[in-house]
């Protein structure tokens, strides 16, 4: 390289900013740029007072940037926050906190008091006192098979439950048959006198568990 071609140019250039640096002072402090946190974009103004000149070369950017920053508000809200090139930030709303639906409280059950037991049979016999007798029921207890049978069949000889169950005293037919004719009613009363006695032990403890339960 050609040294003495090195030394004007370098010369010259020295010449030129000393010049420059007489004619436009330079404000040394630095600038401190402000972002926008709203669309990202910087704008090019100082923090701290420019000099005349600078506010004058910087005039037509802020101009420029402030025009950029509308147009890409207006164009996000009429895209619907959709742009090639561009995310448009929508704010998030905060959401409501849902309320906690206040359990209804459930009715107390009403309950029923149990019926306390009885030391004897009812006083009303009904109206088949003759079929309690030739089944040999004893009188005393014709108020319990009445109560009992008036539930559980209204005395009709051929009530069938939809479960099968038979007769006045509404059992199956074959615990019946052991003791004649199912459809007879005195042979359901005999089969009925049995059974309260041999699970019940008289027809009073079945009457009265009958009144506890509905069923016997």
């Amino acid at each position: 390289m050609d040294w003495l071609r090195i030394i004007p140019i370098a010369a010259g250039l020295g010449v030129f900013w000393y010049f420059f640096g007489l004619l436009v002072p330079v404000d040394n402090r630095p600038a401190t740029p402000r972002v926008k946190a709203d669309t990202g974009l910087i704008a090019l103004v100082s923090s701290t007072p420019a000099p005349e000149y600078e506010r004058d070369f910087l005039k037509p950017l802020a101009a420029a940037a402030a025009q950029t920053e509308a147009q890409l508000e207006s164009d996000c809200d009429s895209q619907d926050g959709r742009l090639d090139g561009v995310i448009c930030v929508t704010p998030t709303p905060t959401p409501r906190p849902t309320p906690t639906p206040t359990p209804t409280p459930k009715p107390t059950p009403t309950i029923k008091p149990t019926p306390a037991p009885v030391a004897a049979c009812p006083a009303n016999v009904g109206a088949h006192t003759d079929w309690m007798a030739a089944a040999g029921i004893a009188a005393s207890d014709f108020g319990c098979v009445n109560y009992i049978a008036s539930l559980e069949s209204g005395w009709d000889p051929a009530a069938t439950s939809s479960d099968g169950y038979f007769g006045l005293l509404q059992t199956k037919r074959e615990n019946i048959t052991p003791f004649g004719d199912p459809a007879d009613p005195i042979v359901q009363l005999k089969w009925g006198d049995f059974y309260a006695h041999q699970r019940y032990d008289s027809w009073l403890a079945a009457y009265n568990h009958f009144r506890r339960y509905w069923s016997w």
